[in-house]
């Protein structure tokens, strides 16, 4: 019954069931990751590492991935991301957390490129 009671307060208020639905999404989005960084923290914790979430998020944003994208000869379009090489302090925080380098080192693929020429309009 309160099921129905929740959606009659929405209609009544003017909130359609698509802005309740996306507030739902939200709030379990929201939730997750608060328990993914509480997660995080507390493994770290184990480790004897008391870094704040805000030092260890600025720490892994210098480990990056960057994407080359190129087209050859055949009109073929070619994605080929490239990842830098962890720091100590990367492999640190991740040694820590029981995780294996996070990003795969080299990827390609490719995409035949449309031709947009004149003469298809």
């Amino acid at each position: 019954m309160s099921e129905v009671n929740n959606l009659f307060l929405y209609r009544h208020a003017g909130i359609s069931n698509k802005s309740t639905l996306l507030h739902r999404k939200i709030t379990f989005i929201s939730i997750l990751a608060y328990h993914v960084l509480i997660g995080i923290e507390y493994q770290l914790s184990k480790n004897e590492d008391h870094r704040c979430w805000k030092t260890i998020r600025t720490t892994l944003e210098t480990h990056q991935r960057c994407t080359i994208i190129l087209t050859d000869e055949k009109n073929r379009v070619h994605h080929i991301r490239q990842s830098g090489q962890p720091e100590p302090v990367h492999q640190d925080i991740y040694e820590k957390l029981n995780i294996k380098d996070p990003l795969i080192r080299n990827q390609a693929s490719h995409l035949r490129r449309h031709d947009f020429s004149e003469e298809r309009f």
